[in-house]
């Protein structure tokens, strides 16, 4: 990930926002399926997910 470094020089003070998801219906009792979640992360200053 060597070009994240060319977006910004200073990535000290960066804010990450963290949202997470449980996807509804993905549950699978008879697979023995767990429920799937998804998580994502936002650099506020990079405008990047």
């Amino acid at each position: 990930m060597a070009w994240v470094h060319d977006l910004k020089i200073d990535f000290d003070q960066e804010v990450i926002a963290i949202d997470g998801k449980t996807i509804r219906g993905s549950l699978d009792k008879h697979g023995g399926i767990r429920v799937a979640h998804i998580v994502s992360a936002w650099a506020s200053e990079n405008r990047m997910i």
